[in-house]
């Protein structure tokens, strides 16, 4: 592939990447757009891994400069689906059709999932008041004196993630069919 269509690519995917999230923002569903700026992500790194970087710095720091501030969509993006695209592109070769590689990528993909949620719960929501449904997340997590609620959140969301890593790489097979992208 070319290197100005690794750029144009790369460009393209940062851009859509920075509008989903900023659809994130005002959507009261946070994670369709963002799963897609996921793949945007990926797509970008599949282009050059420096460009895939770059594309993902483009994008959150648009978002931000566009929005002003730091909300559910931006920590979501920088601490969940950022990432999973980065392991994601490490994991090309492990396949949910054989066992053992379906139960490491799945361990893989919920362990980066729980890193987030803990990292978004207890380094950020006492601090910048997050809403999620309505709902103060910080008052709920970090003032709750029930600490089985982060591990019924974890268990349920690392089942969520293996499930959206199923539907990402369907969406990554349909992508690279329509793109001159190696795979």
């Amino acid at each position: 592939m070319k290197t100005t269509r690794k750029i144009t690519y790369a460009a393209v995917c940062a851009a859509l990447a920075a509008v989903c999230i900023i659809a994130a923002r005002f959507l009261p569903v946070k994670f369709v757009p963002l799963m897609f700026a996921s793949v945007c992500f990926f797509v970008a790194l599949k282009c050059g891994f420096f460009w895939g970087l770059l594309s993902m710095a483009a994008a959150i720091l648009l978002t931000f400069f566009w929005g002003g501030n730091i909300d559910l969509a931006i920590l979501l993006t920088g601490f969940l689906f950022a990432p999973y695209s980065i392991i994601a592109y490490f994991m090309q070769k492990l396949s949910y059709r054989k066992p053992l590689q379906a139960v490491i990528r799945g361990l893989i993909v919920s362990a980066l999932w729980g890193a987030a949620l803990a990292a978004i719960v207890f380094g950020f929501l006492d601090a910048s008041g997050v809403f999620l449904f309505g709902i103060e997340l910080g008052s709920v997590f970090v003032k709750s004196s029930m600490p089985w609620i982060y591990i019924i959140i974890a268990v349920v969301g690392s089942v969520l993630a293996v499930g959206f890593d199923v539907m990402f790489i369907m969406a990554w097979e349909v992508i690279h069919k329509r793109l001159k992208i190696k795979k």
